[in-house]
């Protein structure tokens, strides 16, 4: 019976030491486990530049976030070798969830597109409507066109609209606002409108 026990003994502590050489070898401890990846728009395949991308674990967390870079790309180093969720949520464009598992590899690179909602297209240019009642309808409509472009990634087109409703309604904040953001986002001097100059 002892050398029944003994036996059985051995075999675990072999199990145990093979299965902890096994899980070494998976990961080493210079190996880093990271995440590295690219976002496009589908439409164009450009590069999309300055998007949120979460890292969440899979057993339930939120890990980090990461904003894409001028060429789309992004990256989460330092991780622990588990299960992961990348998701990216942008308004007008579907959602996107992926699951990453770095269990059984070191590193894992991504491509993601963005796909257009049309569903949210619409939606997202109600919910842009001047609540100023004193623009006029030129002005307004000046804006919406302006608000379309840049929904389409046409930035200069929209900045154009923007500028020309700022000059058709001279105390049009909101019209200010959004050229002003838009204009420091493409690296474009301010042109300070009446908003800007007090």
């Amino acid at each position: 019976m002892k050398s029944t026990t003994g036996r059985v003994t051995t075999v675990v502590l072999t199990l145990l030491i093979g299965t902890s050489s096994l899980l070494a070898q998976i990961h080493s401890a210079t190996e880093p486990i990271e995440i590295r990846g690219q976002v496009r728009y589908a439409q164009g395949n450009a590069p999309a530049e300055n998007i949120i991308v979460r890292l969440e674990k899979l057993s339930g967390g939120f890990v980090a976030e990461e904003r894409t870079d001028r060429l789309g790309k992004f990256q989460f180093s330092g991780l622990e070798p588990i299960q992961y969720f990348i998701a990216i949520r942008q308004f007008g464009f579907r959602e996107i969830r992926r699951e990453v598992n770095l269990v059984m590899t070191s590193a894992e690179y991504l491509q993601f597109q963005l796909l257009a909602d049309d569903s949210s297209k619409s939606a997202g240019l109600a919910q842009t409507r001047i609540v100023d009642a004193n623009v006029s309808a030129e002005a307004r409509k000046e804006f919406e066109k302006g608000e379309a472009a840049i929904f389409e990634q046409k930035l200069d087109e929209g900045i154009r609209h923007l500028e020309k409703a700022v000059a058709l309604y001279p105390n049009f904040l909101e019209a200010e606002l959004r050229l002003g953001a838009w204009r420091r986002k493409e690296n474009l001097p301010p042109k300070p409108g009446r908003w800007l100059k007090r």
